[in-house]
């Protein structure tokens, strides 16, 4: 049987993001984070000390380094009670700066990392080459049902997307599909889908968890719609959708898998 990947719900703390400023003077709370993080499986564990009056919660925002000057998006890695986060979302080999907010958005404490390389994707016999990804075109009207109501089109166009951002009328991205041999047991994976943009804008669409199943002969599963978040947040934090080349990450348990292309006119 086919599954639907469902895209994961970025909590309503996101907005904390565009809150978020350069650390104040404060003399009831100072935080230092790590010289460094841990990754596991896909997951990024961030780790901090707290000196002065400890919160009730710390917010952990993180926002892409790229090498282009291209300005990226922040995004919520979680929420913690203590003084770690395990987060999902953020991509191996890649620079990100990350935040230890409060409540309202008030950068307490911050520091760069670059996280390790992936290794290619290998679990027994299932190797990042028994995978085949097709990446199909698509648009949603606004509001639509995304399993009965997506279109398949021939070419993303840049100034189509921009309008329908614009009037917010359609939503334009992919039917992304992964097909793979069938499994001797079920297990779990956790799978991540990032986009970026000719210009190295990084964006990561989705980080789920999807338990794979032991099926006979092969496995498919889908997003009806992936890439419209990532066309609104490149829109909306650089004003534009530039014409190029443009790239798919996928990673399942933080091993890579494939780089997919496509252009937009």
């Amino acid at each position: 049987m086919k599954n639907r990947l469902f895209l994961f719900a970025i909590s309503a703390l996101l907005a904390l993001a565009v809150l978020c400023v350069p650390p104040a003077a404060s003399a009831s709370i100072s935080v230092t984070l790590a010289d460094s993080v841990s990754c596991s499986g896909g997951y990024t564990t961030v780790r901090w000390t707290v000196e002065g009056d400890e919160l009730s919660k710390y917010y952990v925002l993180a926002q892409p380094e790229g090498n282009t000057g291209v300005q990226q998006d922040y995004f919520l890695v979680g929420e913690s009670k203590g003084h770690s986060i395990e987060g999902k979302g953020l991509l191996p080999g890649r620079k990100y700066s990350v935040y230890v907010c409060n409540e309202s958005g008030r950068v307490l404490g911050w520091k760069m990392y670059t996280l390790p390389e992936a290794e290619l994707f290998s679990d027994g016999k299932l190797k990042d080459t028994s995978v085949t990804i097709t990446a199909e075109p698509v648009k949603l009207k606004k509001g639509g049902n995304e399993a009965k109501e997506t279109k398949k089109i021939k070419q993303l166009d840049a100034a189509e997307i921009m309008k329908g951002l614009d009037d917010g009328s359609m939503e334009y991205g992919f039917k992304y599909t992964m097909k793979m041999p069938q499994l001797a047991k079920k297990r779990s994976f956790l799978i991540t889908v990032a986009f970026e943009s000719p210009d190295g804008f990084l964006f990561t669409e989705a980080a789920q968890e999807q338990e794979f199943r032991s099926a006979n002969g092969y496995e498919t599963l889908w997003f009806y719609m992936i890439g419209d978040r990532f066309f609104s947040s490149l829109y909306s934090t650089t004003g534009n959708i530039p014409s190029g080349e443009y790239k798919i990450h996928l990673y399942w348990n933080g091993m890579f898998v494939r780089t997919t292309y496509f252009r937009i006119n």
